[in-house]
């Protein structure tokens, strides 16, 4: 897995699916807060928000 700047990796694990199936998995944390999208939505809530 390749990073952006400011990212970091704050916690690894396995998943395990179906009971049979391993994946990794990694939380990151960014400094990005993701935005709805929906142009019915204010601006605070669709569009991405920097911290």
């Amino acid at each position: 897995m390749v990073l952006n700047p400011g990212e970091i990796v704050v916690m690894e694990g396995t998943f395990l699916y179906d009971g049979t199936v391993e994946c990794d998995l990694r939380i990151v944390r960014n400094d990005v807060c993701h935005g709805s999208a929906d142009y019915d939505d204010s601006t605070e809530i669709a569009q991405d928000q920097h911290r």
